[in-house]
């Protein structure tokens, strides 16, 4: 799998205002776990959080169909723990 770190996601504020944040910025880790699944690690800072779906949808060009048949999981972060 070929990700492009130096790319710019594009997400809206809950306000509405349109914000780029890097892909390396937030993307900890990303591998497939089996043929139909993808483990995928994200960072969430303040000012600098994204959702799965929308990393999908931008990175991989994923419809808003696929994305709906989508199974996403959030797992608890167990090194905070």
């Amino acid at each position: 799998m070929n990700v492009d770190f130096n790319r710019e996601l594009e997400v809206y504020s809950p306000k509405g205002k349109l914000k780029k944040i890097a892909l390396r910025d937030i993307l900890k880790d990303v591998h497939m776990s089996d043929p139909a699944g993808l483990d995928m690690t994200l960072c969430c800072e303040p000012g600098k959080t994204v959702r799965p779906a929308e990393v999908l949808k931008q990175v991989f060009a994923l419809t808003a169909e696929v994305l709906g048949k989508a199974g996403i999981r959030k797992l608890k972060d167990s090194s905070h723990v």
